[in-house]
């Protein structure tokens, strides 16, 4: 149904030609930069000094039976964005409905409570109307395991330093009160 990932822009200036020649980056035709998905998280170790971790970009792939709802069209700072969408998501279950904009782009997200177990999630003027459950799952589901890589694939000096693992614990707490809604409000 729902299908999550997340990515990191490779950066230009790697002086060493084998991590850029690794298996696992990919190319994004579309914004003509590399990336890397972050489960990869080898890669993600030799990348781990390149990266600007104040400042990084990189983008998340959600699709909803193979339809793009976020994809590399969307890209940001990808562990504000994730914090930012499960921010949305608890906003919208203690109000009904929550409007945020990307951290670094003025790209308006809007999520709204409908009835019978549906949300209708807007980015810009595209409308998803998509089943609150799954929907809330996935977004929990893919800002964790976002996090739970990166502590796995950097160094803990880094881990610490931004707060990946602090994030982390976030993006759980989160998942708890997420779920605690979806078991009185499916």
């Amino acid at each position: 149904m729902f299908k999550v990932r997340s990515y990191i822009f490779v950066p230009e200036n790697i002086p060493d030609p084998d991590i850029l020649e690794s298996k696992g980056i990919i190319v994004v035709p579309s914004l003509k930069e590399k990336a890397i998905e972050v489960t990869n998280t080898d890669l993600l170790k030799k990348l781990d000094p390149y990266l600007d971790h104040r400042y990084l970009e990189g983008y998340i792939e959600l699709s909803y039976y193979d339809e793009p709802v976020l994809s590399e069209y969307y890209s940001d700072l990808i562990d504000q964005l994730w914090d930012y969408l499960l921010n949305l998501t608890l906003e919208a279950i203690e109000h009904k409905e929550s409007t945020y904009y990307f951290p670094d782009q003025p790209v308006r997200m809007n999520l709204k409570i409908l009835q019978k177990g549906f949300v209708l999630f807007s980015i810009e003027d595209k409308n998803w109307c998509l089943p609150k459950k799954e929907f809330f799952l996935a977004l929990v589901q893919g800002c964790t395991e976002f996090y739970k890589q990166m502590i796995l694939g950097l160094s803990k000096e880094t881990v610490t330093r931004y707060a990946y693992d602090k994030g982390y614990e976030q993006a759980e707490e989160d998942r708890s009160v997420i779920l605690d809604y979806l078991k009185k409000n499916v």
